[in-house]
């Protein structure tokens, strides 16, 4: 009997540290099988292609870089022509090129209201977007982003795959002395694109929709100076371009991995 109890106890122990090991690396783990993504469509590509990045990563060889201020400022024809020049053939871009310089609200999401057919998440960011300007004082921030679905927590629960209809969404601007909230000007889901009416703020959210439950959600808020930039045409909305050509598109984890070919 003490041989069986201090079996089950070392047992016990060892499952403890597996799930500890297991739980204290999940982003690196995330990230080598982004990178070992990432070297697969690499290598599906002819060999005389050249890639053009907005970043290096980690245990690739050098790439041909295009700066991130070029793909937000600069045209379609003058990217192409930078990197005709350079013999560029692609343009590669992943998260880790573009999310750092947009606002994203999913670090903590949270169920703060339920009314009768309507269910309102908070979604909150480490780094929310600050000086918008949309407050008196110079000190504000875009807080948090509420968006309204119209079920209930127990389809997320039990994981059913029923459509939820987005009913609102609204941004939280805190000050010194006061708050703010309105809808952002535009919205965009997937392929489509929906314009709010009425008063709104001059801000673009779109939404990544992994899943049918919002928990898994990330909701990234796009300032105006980057609305109709390449980095976010190419990135976010896969727009049709007269000189590009989208001819890798994968997911790995929260990451998305794209390629495109210069015609």
């Amino acid at each position: 009997m003490e041989t069986t109890k201090r079996n089950v106890f070392v047992i016990g122990i060892l499952a403890i540290g597996v799930a500890v090991f297991f739980l204290c690396q999940p982003e690196s783990y995330s990230q080598e099988k982004t990178a070992s993504k990432k070297e697969v469509l690499l290598n599906q590509l002819p060999d005389s292609s050249i890639i053009a990045v907005s970043s290096r990563w980690k245990n690739t060889a050098p790439l041909r870089t295009v700066s991130f201020t070029d793909l937000a400022t600069a045209t379609e024809t003058n990217i192409r022509g930078v990197l005709i020049a350079q013999g560029v053939t692609h343009l590669l871009l992943t998260s880790q090129d573009v999310y750092p310089h947009l606002a994203i609200y999913s670090d903590s999401v949270s169920l703060v209201e339920t009314d009768e057919g309507q269910v309102t998440f908070r979604y909150a960011s480490r780094s929310p977007l600050s000086q918008t300007a949309m407050l008196k004082g110079p000190d504000n921030q875009l807080s948090s982003i509420y968006l309204g679905v119209d079920k209930t927590p127990i389809y997320f629960e039990n994981n059913l795959q029923d459509k939820i209809k987005i009913i609102s969404i609204v941004c939280e601007f805190l000050g010194k002395d006061e708050i703010l909230r309105l809808p952002p000007k535009e919205i965009y889901l997937k392929d489509k694109q929906f314009l709010t009416v009425g008063k709104t703020c001059p801000y673009a959210v779109f939404i990544d929709r992994t899943s049918d439950n919002p928990f898994e959600w990330t909701l990234i808020c796009v300032q105006p100076d980057l609305q109709n930039s390449l980095a976010i045409k190419f990135y976010l909305l896969d727009t049709p371009s007269e000189f590009f050509n989208l001819v890798y598109s994968s997911r790995v984890k929260e990451e998305y991995i794209k390629i495109w070919k210069l015609k």
